[in-house]
């Protein structure tokens, strides 16, 4: 059974995240540690809040102010970062913090 959550912009925004997030901390896990470690985290709570959401967990608005928060600090981070991978992963971090803030 298929059921659309209310939250759906949302989760498929963090679903987006979490995969730029591991993509891009597997290119930099022997470059850059704090962007891979930034990306680790951010996909983390990414995974995390597309869970709640899809639950609808009452708890869902206060992990995606969280996952915001995160989102946001993993877009600085690979914004300094030189590799290839990590300018995407910046744009599709901000895009996540944005959905993630209307909850």
């Amino acid at each position: 059974m298929t059921t659309t959550s209310q939250h759906q912009s949302c989760i498929d925004a963090c679903t987006e995240c979490g995969q730029a997030c591991e993509a891009c901390a597997q290119q930099c896990i022997g470059g850059d540690a704090a962007c891979a470690k930034a990306c680790i985290d951010c996909a983390a709570i990414c995974w995390t809040c597309a869970s709640s959401c899809s639950r609808e967990s009452r708890h869902a608005p206060d992990v995606a102010r969280l996952c915001a928060e995160i989102c946001e600090a993993c877009a600085a981070e690979c914004d300094r970062c030189a590799m290839g991978e990590c300018k995407r992963c910046a744009d599709v971090c901000r895009r996540c913090a944005t959905e993630c803030r209307k909850m």
